[in-house]
């Protein structure tokens, strides 16, 4: 009867302990709930560069509106940010001389044809230092269709609480950055996520 008793609560014990793990993410592995939207919300910290320890102004800049792009020299048509409600934007602050950035390039410009019915809009902030010369032959060679546009003097760069490049924030349908600082690899996660919520 003790063996019978000691062997119920191991059972309760392993079920229990599973299911904290379960439920907390503990593992950590790719494809499992910690990599799922929370419930809060907010997205897992595995999106971010850097994780948790993310900088804290991007950080800060989730849940309140977005600054203004102040931006020149736009290519496919200027934008307000005021005028996309209702959309899920994606900014994308990118630079020709950034080779992550050039990576991306190709799989912003799928995942707004893809999503384009859904009213998902791409929007591409480029540096202001240097490179920009070179934006027109990469709308050309990539087939860019969401419009681009060189940062003005660095003042989106200062509002936006960029730190390194490509930096990708996500707006959602209510007028709120959702996200800030994005890894590539995520920014279609966050996408679906954001449209589900709609749904």
């Amino acid at each position: 009867m003790n063996e019978l008793l000691f062997s119920y609560r191991g059972i309760l014990v392993w079920t229990g302990l599973s299911m904290c793990l379960l439920l907390t993410g503990c593992d950590q592995q790719p494809g499992y709930l910690a990599d799922a939207p929370m419930n809060d919300g907010s997205f897992p910290d595995s999106w971010f560069y850097s994780g948790a320890n993310r900088p804290a102004g991007l950080r800060n800049m989730e849940g309140q509106p977005p600054p203004p792009l102040s931006g020149t020299d736009w290519i496919n048509g200027s934008v307000n940010l005021s005028d996309l409600r209702g959309q899920v934007v994606v900014v994308d602050f990118w630079a020709t001389w950034c080779g992550p950035c050039m990576r991306a390039v190709p799989e912003n410009v799928a995942l707004q044809k893809k999503y384009d019915a859904d009213g998902v809009v791409f929007v591409g902030v480029h540096d202001s230092r240097r490179g920009f010369d070179k934006m027109l032959a990469v709308v050309e060679e990539f087939g860019v269709q969401y419009p681009l546009c060189v940062d003005d003097g660095g003042q989106s760069t200062d509002a936006w609480n960029l730190e390194f490049w490509p930096t990708y924030y996500v707006i959602d349908q209510s007028g709120t950055v959702r996200a800030a600082g994005l890894v590539p690899s995520a920014v279609e996660s966050a996408i679906q996520a954001l449209l589900d919520e709609q749904a």
